[in-house]
């Protein structure tokens, strides 16, 4: 089974109890070999706190004992304090450089938790250079990746993010760890905590105390705890974390840790339902979901949304992963009572190293979540992916001064999204044994937020046509009526492709609203059975202050009738489209099909009577045909399509007025394409989940 980082993962760490007796003994009395062996048992232990202890005084009597000041370095790094570790890799790396080469390497790395970036830098260049020879593949991988993170941590420095960042104080951090902050409203969050004051010893037998969620609540400019709350999820069986909701706030899911036989930390999900007000007794999810023999935490929830079904995107070292914890998630069936089998996120979010912290923010449908596997400021770095299940557009790091050197992790935003809170390990927090040993809730709030919001109506054309152009922003005739009940899908446009952010409804006065975000570019597509689906583009690109969008969008209804494109003009006495007709397809027939994937059209061309009806039958297929194959150019399916030439036989108006003179207008009418839906296609749903 893969290790677990359990400090930083589970936030449930083993320095605060030990089997051990460091503190317990004369350490300056003791001598060197019982010190070493001491270090060694806490070490095979997984007790780095005691294991730094006895190792730390055995060097002050053996200082020359590389190989243990290496692995006092390394177990130093584990427990955080990162001043000491890179203190003791630069001495290994002083007395022995050809025998610990990778020294110089792990002291850039202490350097840059330091924040330090010049000069982690320089050093792991350095390593990369004396010992481009001799490097492990991976370890040199690792290095590249570390000098490109000073890099992206020295740029986002010049670009820090408009936000205030304060400590949530000691009432709420205590000096051990506190850990996933969620909110329940503005005034009100939900964290993790063990809310002990000392280092306290346990031997095997003693009942050691157990993680619980607290309550905290802001009042006036202060952050108070308020206790447990008797929370249905806080028990002294298990270490208990995580909290988070439905959209719906009808089901609760948390984590439930404990220790196996081998001293190794196991998480489960459960959940609980919310029946009349009242939450029941929590359910540990499936087998599936809950893989025995490893971990599965951290639940976030989103909607999928195609389906509106619920997805819980979690942390797990499961195997067939991508490397370390990855980022999976299961979708719950609420009809059926059932969760699908976990899948992999993928990689535009795992890495190669560990995940941890999802947060969902299904306003943004974005994924926040930490991870050490990309080239970011410090150790875990906080990134954000916009999609769902396993289609992501590529993660980007949030930026400072919310990520720092050292480990941020479980961001969360308030439903608003303008503030939020985060975990870190900072320095000037309320910390226990060194600057940098444990974890503090951290709130953010922006300053001065863009507000930028779409208010729009949509109306039935009552029959004008689509074509024409009836678009956005129109002046839409007297006679028009709202278009109630239409589905409105929000697109958000990437380099990379789009992806559907929401789904609303126009209500009975056909109006829908919106927030965007700023600097983005989004798609509106209007939708209703019988109606001819219109598309719209707005972009918040650029904008500096809050601003409401007023839109129009008019409708056409899909009627049997022809409708005429107008201005396709062929070349004289030829099926050849001009350019100018191949332009206004594109504005408009084409616009139509890639608009309306369900449908199915017949492409009628028209002619006046110039010349032999037989003539005039074939040149009129030839043209709806040549409109087909351009269409086809356009990659739309042929079967899609149907090429009809009627010649002369439907003329509009008279090619002849009255008198028997030629009526050159009523020709040039007739000499028309057109087309008219004839049927639907089905239109394969691609659900992610299936994909």
């Amino acid at each position: 089974m893969k290790k677990i980082r359990i400090v930083i993962w589970l936030c449930i760490s083993t320095v605060f109890w030990s089997d051990s007796f460091a503190q317990s003994q004369d350490l300056v009395n003791m001598k060197p070999s019982v010190l070493k062996n001491f270090g060694r048992n806490a070490d095979r232990m997984n007790d780095v706190h005691s294991a730094v202890i006895y190792y730390r005084a055995y060097i002050d009597k053996r200082p020359k004992d590389i190989k243990t000041v290496f692995r006092l370095a390394e177990l130093e790094e584990k427990y955080r304090d990162y001043k000491s570790a890179e203190a003791h890799f630069a001495q290994v790396y002083a007395h022995r450089p050809d025998d610990y080469p990778q020294a110089l390497y792990h002291r850039g790395r202490m350097q840059k938790m330091l924040g330090d970036y010049a000069g982690a830098k320089k050093n792991i260049e350095a390593f990369l250079k004396e010992g481009k020879n001799s490097i492990e593949r991976e370890l040199k991988k690792e290095a590249t990746n570390e000098m490109l993170g000073c890099d992206t941590a020295m740029m986002l420095l010049q670009k820090p993010l408009k936000v205030v960042v304060k400590n949530v104080g000691g009432d709420v951090n205590k000096p051990h760890i506190e850990f996933s902050p969620m909110p329940m409203s503005e005034t009100e969050f939900l964290f993790g905590s063990l809310p002990e004051k000392d280092i306290k010893l346990y031997g095997k037998e003693d009942v050691k105390p157990r993680r619980k969620v607290y309550l905290a609540e802001k009042q006036g400019e202060a952050w108070i705890n308020k206790g447990d709350q008797e929370w249905p999820f806080n028990t002294e069986e298990y270490h208990n974390a995580h909290v988070s909701f439905s959209l719906d706030g009808n089901r609760m899911y948390f984590t439930r840790c404990y220790e196996d036989w081998k001293n190794e930390v196991i998480c489960e999900l459960w959940v609980s339902k919310n029946a009349n007000g009242k939450w029941k007794e929590p359910i540990k999810l499936n087998e599936e979901v809950n893989l025995p023999g490893f971990s599965s935490s951290q639940p976030t929830v989103g909607m999928d949304s195609k389906t509106g079904k619920e997805i819980v995107y979690f942390v797990s070292n499961r195997p067939e992963g991508t490397g370390g914890t990855d980022i999976w998630y299961t979708v719950y069936d609420q009809q059926r009572d059932r969760f699908s089998a976990p899948r992999n996120a993928g990689r535009e979010v795992n890495s190669t190293r560990d995940e941890m912290s999802p947060f969902y923010f299904e306003k943004e449908k974005k994924l926040y979540f930490s991870t050490n596997g990309r080239s970011g400021l410090g150790g875990f770095d906080i990134y954000s992916a916009r999609g769902e299940m396993k289609k992501w557009l590529p993660a980007s790091n949030i930026g400072t001064p919310i990520n720092s050197s050292v480990d941020d992790i479980h961001y969360v935003l308030m439903e608003s999204g303008d503030g939020g809170f985060f975990v870190s390990n900072r320095a000037g927090g309320n910390q226990m044994l060194h600057e940098t040993c444990c974890d503090d809730i951290y709130s953010f709030e922006k300053v001065n937020p863009i507000k930028i919001k779409v208010e729009g109506v949509a109306l039935n054309s009552e029959g004008r046509d689509y074509i024409n152009g009836l678009t956005d922003d129109i002046q839409m005739p007297a006679n028009a009526k709202i278009l109630d009940d239409a589905s409105v899908d929000v697109f958000l446009i990437e380099k990379q492709g789009e992806v559907l952010l929401k789904t609303i409804k126009t209500d009975k006065e056909g109006k829908f609203s919106i927030d965007l975000e700023p600097d983005l570019d989004y798609r509106f597509e209007i939708r209703k059975e019988g109606y001819l689906n219109n598309n719209i583009e707005i972009s918040t690109q650029g904008k500096t202050q809050s601003e409401v969008i007023v839109k129009t969008v008019g409708v056409s209804r899909m009627n049997e009738g022809a409708i005429i494109i107008e201005n396709v003009e062929f070349e004289f006495n030829s099926a050849n489209l001009t350019p100018e007709a191949k332009k206004k397809i594109d504005e408009s027939l084409l616009k139509v099909l890639k608009e309306n994937p369900e449908i199915k059209i017949e492409i009628g061309a028209h002619t006046d009577n110039r010349g032999t009806d037989e003539y005039n039958q074939r040149l009129s297929q030839q043209r709806a045909e040549s409109v087909m194959k351009y269409l086809i150019q356009k990659s739309i399916d042929a079967k899609r399509m149907e090429a009809k030439g009627y010649g002369e036989k439907f003329p509009l108006v008279p090619n002849e007025n009255a008198d028997g003179t030629d009526n050159e207008q009523g020709r040039q009418r007739n000499r028309r394409t057109e087309f008219r839906i004839i049927g639907n296609i089905p239109v394969k749903v691609v659900n992610s989940e299936e994909d």
